[in-house]
């Protein structure tokens, strides 16, 4: 017998039995009695009706909406209901509800992911009373920062609006300093920093976001997501500056053989290129002005290459200097490179480069445990944690797969070069093997690399790959799924992806250099079609061991990838730093 519990889902466990001489599943569902967190972390949308002007009678290109949110859990419905009347009598577009909790059942109530259309435009109004002013839950802002957002706005007892700022209530203060603007949360890296602001708040900070300015429509969409999260924003000017020194010369020279030699893909930018380019003085000067406030315990920098902008006297402002290195550079770059790039852009250059500018932090934070024995092995005088990112929001039960139904297979991802190369590989690598091993099966490739044209000309084919493009609602895609195949051929970092199919309770099909950046999570690591093929026929033929396998990789990713324990070890540094520098 196999009996394991897979996890709450909602208000429900639901736990799987395999037993008997016929390997029968029995599926039992116990409602359980949910504590005031659970039913906190449920949302609930409700849909009020057209406003003084219906979103579809609008001569604009996307729909105008208005969401009214409460701070708090303990707003009563009454005054949920009664700001939204307001709003449709003074607002164009439909009217939306979003709580906590479950209100008036003569209301419309409609699924959560119907906003998360990129047709509409949402303002969101955050019911707020003086005496229930506190900021919304976690689970509401991951949600708000899926839409579109243009505005976020204050509405008070007497339906005063007013622009949204963030309560403040943080025993500590960071300034989180981004090359991006976080929003949305389309990329693995914009994941990434919106889970450490949630984790500084969580561990008691009040967060100020200082980001590089972006386009106007991204710029508003920024300005209007980040005021949820941040108790001030600042954004700095891009700049692009000019290339010095060594840095300079060495890539003259790279240039002028490159032409020379017709390299048809030059190499992009290395780390010191960036050090140099994209540190912009903008932000130098944001750094400083801010840091002269003394109102901030630490800086929190993301990606090495940001550092080239922090000298001792910013260290010195900030007290303590964090710095989160996303992935490691030099180790990621390590992969078979053109010979001109050996001989002229040596990749010793780069990790020299990347070592000094992370010997100006106090504390480095790598994405995983492979990323943080490079970083220790380099960096003994420092202090380097294991931060793993949280995925508890993809977390869903695992069920039983339909043995009757052929195989789905996935990939998802952006354009970048990794997802690219990995994408093309499983195309003429596994996917000739797969189909011939099931020929009913398809590949759902999501995301932006769909309109990658290396991509369409390698896919073209197969008419059982299908080019999705960009999805709205990521728990769905991972619902028609059965595995994600999913190698990893660029190494360094951590493949978001592959985590948040683990999490969704999907196999995910990688080889060792995925394996072993997800370790201690146990995922087999696959190499060649046929031992992908093996792994498939074995979970095929054996249905308990399919599901039992995909419930354990799904236990280990939610315990591995937890990082609370690591937020509560930073405040505790920035807290001895700052009170010795005050002794």
């Amino acid at each position: 017998m196999i009996c394991a519990d897979i996890g709450l889902g909602a208000s429900s466990l639901i736990v799987y039995v395999a037993s008997g001489g016929y390997g029968r599943l029995y599926q039992f569902e116990e409602r359980l009695k949910v504590d005031t967190i659970t039913v906190s972390e449920q949302l609930f949308l409700y849909r009020f009706g057209s406003a003084q002007i219906p979103a579809e009678h609008l001569r604009r290109k996307k729909a105008p909406i208005s969401v009214v949110v409460a701070s708090g859990i303990s707003d009563s419905s009454h005054a949920i209901i009664g700001a939204a009347k307001h709003l449709a009598a003074h607002r164009d577009g439909d009217v939306y509800v979003l709580s906590t909790q479950l209100l008036n059942a003569d209301l419309e109530r409609m699924d959560v992911q119907v906003l998360m259309s990129p047709s509409i435009e949402a303002t969101l109004y955050v019911l707020s009373y003086d005496e229930s002013n506190v900021p919304l839950p976690p689970r509401t802002i991951s949600y708000l920062f899926q839409l579109n957002l243009r505005k976020v706005c204050s509405l008070n007892r007497k339906h005063e609006i007013s622009a949204y700022r963030r309560p403040a209530a943080g025993r500590r203060q960071v300034l989180f300093v981004s090359a991006g603007s976080i929003y949305p949360l389309s990329l693995g890296s914009h994941q990434r920093m919106f889970n450490s602001i949630q984790g500084l708040i969580d561990a008691g900070c009040d967060v100020t976001v200082l980001y590089q300015q972006q386009r106007r429509e991204r710029e508003i969409g920024a300005v209007a997501a980040l005021s949820l999260v941040a108790t001030e924003t600042r954004a700095f000017k891009p700049q692009w500056g000019k290339l010095k020194g060594k840095t300079a010369r060495r890539r003259r020279v790279y240039d002028i053989l490159a032409k020379w030699l017709k390299v048809s893909n030059p190499n992009k930018l290395t780390f010191a290129e960036k050090c140099q380019k994209r540190s912009s003085f903008w932000l130098y000067k944001e750094l400083k002005q801010l840091g002269e406030t003394g109102a901030f315990d630490a800086v929190w920098v993301n990606y090495a290459w940001m550092m080239g902008k922090v000298d001792d006297g910013i260290r010195r402002l900030f007290h303590t200097v964090i710095c989160d290195t996303h992935d490691v550079q030099f180790y990621r770059n390590d992969t078979a490179r053109p010979l001109l790039d050996k001989i002229i852009l040596n990749q010793k250059y780069d990790k020299d480069d990347e070592i000094k500018q992370l010997k100006k932090a106090d504390i480095v934070l790598a994405i995983s445990d492979r990323d943080a024995k490079l970083l220790k092995d380099t960096l003994s005088d420092k202090r380097v944690l294991t931060l793993v990112p949280s995925f508890d929001q993809h977390q869903k039960p695992v069920r039983p797969r339909d043995i009757y139904k052929p195989l789905t297979f996935g990939f998802i991802g952006t354009r970048m070069d990794a997802n690219v190369r990995a994408l093309e590989y499983v195309i003429r690598h596994w996917w000739p093997e797969l189909h011939k091993y099931s020929p009913e099966s398809r590949l759902l490739v999501a995301g932006s690399i769909c309109e990658e044209s290396s991509v369409q000309a390698a896919s073209w084919l197969y008419d059982e790959i299908e080019l999705l493009g960009f999805v709205d609602d990521l728990s769905e895609y991972y619902n028609k799924i059965d595995a994600l195949l999913s190698p990893v051929l660029v190494r360094g970092g951590l493949n978001f992806k592959n985590v948040e199919a683990a999490m969704a309770g999907k196999h995910v099909i990688t080889n060792s250099d995925g394996a072993e950046a997800l370790a201690p999570v146990p995922v087999k690591a696959l190499t060649s079609a046929q031992d992908v093929i093996s792994f498939l026929t074995e979970m095929e033929m054996n249905p308990q061991l399919d599901l039992y396998l995909r419930m354990e990789v799904q236990r280990a990713a939610a315990n591995r990838f937890s990082n609370a324990a690591e937020f509560a070890s930073i405040i505790s540094a920035i807290a001895t730093k700052r009170e010795s520098i005050r002794a």
